[in-house]
């Protein structure tokens, strides 16, 4: 048995980075999804919008950010945007310290905004096979549900 859906899916992503000097960098990521549907439970959920976790929102476990069904668990959302500013400062050769912040949300309706926000900060190790990062991020002012979250990434900051 199968079901029919028509939607249109629209996302886009952008990252900017800006090297001042030889010790000062800034990572600028913007994020933004729009479903547009007459049915939007007969969405497949793994093309619903979540934000949460490492490259969204930081402080937030990964994919931890959307509408809660009846039942509490997370739906995914047809509407998501997330923004994130890094600063980042080279300690010495291939060492980079990182602070940073990071913003959004995943909902159904902009009406019904819930902006989150994490911050945290974090070490950048230009390794012989590529960069890697670890980072340490809280949620701001959502601490009561979330706690502090580890993020470990591999790879460039695109």
């Amino acid at each position: 048995m199968g079901f029919r859906v028509d939607f249109a899916l629209l996302q886009a992503q952008n990252v900017w980075i800006r090297t001042l000097g030889e010790k000062n960098r800034f990572v600028v990521r913007g994020q933004v999804g729009w479903i547009e549907t007459n049915d939007f439970d007969k969405v497949p959920p793994d093309l619903r919008f979540f934000a949460g976790g490492d490259r969204s929102i930081r402080g937030y476990k990964f994919q931890g950010i959307s509408p809660r069904g009846d039942d509490g668990k997370l739906t995914g959302a047809s509407k998501m945007v997330t923004g994130s500013l890094e600063y980042q400062y080279n300690v010495t050769g291939r060492w980079w310290g990182a602070m940073f912040v990071d913003s959004g949300q995943a909902v159904n309706k902009f009406s019904d905004s819930n902006f989150k926000t994490g911050a945290g900060v974090g070490v950048r190790w230009q390794s012989p096979v590529g960069p890697v990062k670890l980072d340490i991020a809280a949620p701001v002012g959502d601490q009561e549900t979330h706690g502090l979250q580890f993020y470990i990434g591999l790879g460039p900051e695109l």
